[in-house]
């Protein structure tokens, strides 16, 4: 009986001491309870839309409607920077710096909050805002200038990397300009001038000087020429000029002694012999030589017509015919003749006077029809058929453009010998040899295409026509120079891979050509709270959340698993005290009962 009395004692004043350590545990902890606003996770959802990316470094924050919410305050990298009415809001003035690997994520909170500032509920995201889209344009390296890519983002922003080393003047072959050319006696002069033949700058000018070419002598020349004469001498110069520039270069005087041999010029009826040069007279005049005097003249001297006496008069025969009357001593006519009455001429007999017989003309000849070399031919007027055929054909030789003909009947044979001779060149035909006229036609260039570096040549004459093509080059690789894309040169070096540093999953990559370079490095994982209660490894390198590692309470919820688990020890202590004030008073264990085996 006192076993049990004492036992429900215990009991009661068990269960009174773990009611007051509850209600003072409970009490003194609610004094400093507070709001929790900095969880990492929530009921809202935040999203980031799109819609900025062409403005960088903006973007705009939505999350879903909250019930009873007031406000939402929007916090970045757990800085404040807003409070909105709305359940969205746009972020334009961020420092970012997304450059390279330099990439800043922000961490953005939205907490919903009512009228009295109560959290009603919160969401958390980790994102980076629009990265720079940049669109690449390359400026190829000149002769003197450095080439670059300039990397151009539509918000603006602008740099330039890739310098190419300039590729130096290309000489070109080099030309005469400012050309004086040398005259006989004075030396002529050019610049020698070498050109770049990509940028065409010039590189160099030399004045060179061309030796004066000299006189050329022409073929001696008379000048002065005095002639001698019986009895003076005379004289000539001989002279020699320049065939280029007319001066003379050589006067020689050569005396000429006198003939000594009269020019006699003959006596007439009146002068004796007598020298045209000198003067000088021979023997005696020749008298004159008389003709007997004419019906209408004297006589007369026949050698200088001086005469003598009078005319004779006429002696006149009657008019014929053909002759009107006529002096019969002097052949003088007077008037006109009678005239022929003429009888038409015929295939054989000319036209004939009927009067006097005269004939004028020839025979009309007949008008042979049909005939040829072997055929006689029929008259088609009078039908007479000639006395025989012309014979064997009279051949003339055949030419360069008519074949063997026959000189009576025209008839041909065989075909012309065609020209000969003479060499066409590309811009000139051929000159027959034989005949001396042209034929044919000119070859033509025969052109070679032009290349990077020369223009396009005729290969016969080595004429030259517009310039050469000059390179094109593609762009230089990580691995390759830039090549021109005509010729296959090269020009400068291959610009090598631009890596980027690989991380714990990713390998490096070239930024230009996306080749692979080093591995991934790996994660190098330790143990770190990322969220209440579990604790994860977690890459101390870039932060990658691992597998899981153990259970831990942090240090904020400590308190309430506190209060849980006093509440609870407690309720279980009343539980078993109230149970053993129930029980009868016995002296066997509870353990032992069959109840509890």
């Amino acid at each position: 009986m006192k076993l049990r009395s004492f036992g429900k004692l215990f009991s009661l004043v068990a269960v009174l001491a773990l009611l007051f350590t509850c209600a003072f545990v409970i009490t003194v902890n609610a004094e400093g309870a507070e709001p929790e606003t900095t969880a990492s996770e929530g009921g809202i959802t935040i999203e980031i839309e799109t819609a900025y990316k062409d403005q960088c470094g903006k973007i705009k924050l939505t999350w879903n409607q909250v019930d009873g919410a007031y406000k939402y305050v929007v916090y970045c990298n757990d800085e404040h920077i807003a409070n909105s009415v709305v359940n969205y809001y746009i972020i334009s003035d961020l420092d970012v710096a997304n450059f390279g690997d330099d990439i800043i994520n922000h961490s953005f909170k939205v907490v919903a909050v009512d009228e009295n500032d109560n959290v009603l509920d919160y969401g958390v995201l980790a994102a980076a805002p629009a990265e720079h889209v940049y669109t690449e344009t390359v400026t190829p390296p000149t002769c003197t200038e450095e080439g670059y890519t300039t990397h151009t983002c539509s918000c603006g922003d602008v740099y330039v990397d890739t310098p190419t080393d300039p590729t130096g003047h290309t000489k070109a072959d080099a030309v005469r300009e400012n050309v004086v050319n040398p005259t006989c006696t004075e030396a002529g002069s050019y610049d020698s001038v070498v050109y770049c033949s990509v940028c065409h700058e010039e590189l160099s000018r030399e004045e060179k000087s061309i030796d004066a070419t000299g006189h050329t002598e022409g073929a001696p020349a008379i000048e002065n020429n005095v002639a001698p004469t019986c009895t003076v001498g005379g004289n000539y110069d001989t002279v020699v000029y320049c065939t280029v520039c007319e001066v003379e270069l050589s006067r020689e005087t050569t005396d000429v002694d006198p003939t000594g041999v009269h020019t006699w010029v003959d006596a007439d009826c009146t002068t004796p012999k007598t020298c045209s040069v000198c003067g000088t007279t021979e023997g005696e005049a020749n008298g004159h030589t008389w003709t007997n005097a004419t019906c209408t003249s004297p006589k007369a001297c026949s050698v200088c017509g001086e005469t003598e006496g009078n005319p004779l008069g006429h002696s006149w025969v009657d008019a014929t015919c053909t002759a009107p009357k006529t002096c019969s001593a002097c052949g003088e006519t007077d008037g006109e003749a009678n005239g022929h009455v003429w009888v038409d001429a015929t295939c054989t007999a000319p036209k004939t006077c009927s009067v006097c017989s005269t004939t004028e003309g020839e025979a009309n000849g007949h008008t042979w029809v049909g005939g040829n070399c072997l055929t006689p031919a029929t008259c088609s007027v009078c039908g007479d058929t000639a006395d025989s055929v012309i014979g064997e054909h009279t051949w003339t030789d055949a030419t360069c453009t008519a074949p063997k003909t026959c000189s009576v009947c025209g008839e041909t044979e065989g075909e012309a010998n065609g020209h000969t001779g003479g060499s066409a060149t590309c811009t000139e035909a051929p000159v027959c040899s034989v005949c001396g006229e042209t034929y044919g036609s000119a070859l033509g260039h025969g052109w070679i295409n032009a290349t990077c570096d020369a223009p396009k040549t005729c290969q016969r004459c080595g004429e030259t026509e517009g310039k050469a093509l000059g390179h094109s080059y593609s762009d230089a690789t990580c691995t390759s120079a830039a090549t021109c894309s005509k010729c296959g040169k090269k020009n400068g070096s291959a610009l090598g891979h631009e890596w980027t540093d690989a991380d714990c999953e990713n390998g490096s990559v070239c930024t230009r050509c996306d080749a692979e370079g080093d591995g991934a490095l790996g994660h190098s994982y330790s143990d770190s709270n990322t969220e209440d209660f579990i604790v994860y490894e977690v890459c101390e390198v870039c932060g990658a959340k691992g597998s899981f590692s153990k259970v831990q309470i942090p240090e904020k919820h400590r308190e309430t698993v506190i209060k849980v688990v006093v509440v609870a020890a407690c309720a279980l202590v009343v539980i078993l005290c109230i149970r053993a004030l129930k029980q009868p008073a016995t002296t066997t264990p509870w353990y032992k009962r069959r109840k509890y085996r």
